[in-house]
């Protein structure tokens, strides 16, 4: 397990944050905030890489992190990314931010009713993305904490 180094954040043990876009140049100008902000992340191109390190390592969904992801992907969008999380791995303390630099506010309202936790329109302020991270990880230790308390019963 990472220890985040992040003084924004509570100290926990976390994954490395899940960043699932297709563009190079938008996915390396995410890495190099994230990596400044001091957050281990990895890097997937497309969904279908994402769920096939999910399958080799499904425990890590029980550990804080959270999903970063593009809506409009190859063959698996964001949304679907989104539905395949929720439905297949209830058990995922992972809170998913979705971006797009196509959405209206039919997809934003679509992709919060799915239960994503955050909706951004790119271009976006990287100090604001920073700080969704930051609330979604406190969501997501939140979350396994609840999880804990409720396997004990």
């Amino acid at each position: 397990m990472l220890m985040n180094s992040n003084p924004n954040t509570p100290a926990l043990n976390l994954h490395p944050i899940q960043l699932i876009e297709d563009d190079v140049a938008v996915a390396q100008s995410l890495l190099m905030l994230l990596t400044s902000s001091n957050y281990t992340c990895v890097h997937y191109k497309n969904a279908e890489d994402f769920f096939v390190a999910v399958a080799n390592n499904p425990q890590a969904l029980s550990l804080p992190s959270c999903i970063i992801s593009d809506i409009r992907l190859a063959k698996l969008s964001g949304l679907d990314l989104l539905n395949r999380i929720t439905q297949k791995y209830p058990e995922c303390v992972w809170p998913v931010i979705l971006m797009t630099g196509h959405g209206d506010v039919e997809m934003a309202v679509n992709a919060m009713q799915k239960g994503c936790f955050d909706f951004l329109s790119k271009p976006f302020d990287p100090f604001m993305l920073v700080t969704k991270i930051h609330d979604a990880l406190v969501k997501s230790v939140a979350t396994q904490k609840k999880n804990i308390f409720l396997s004990d019963y």
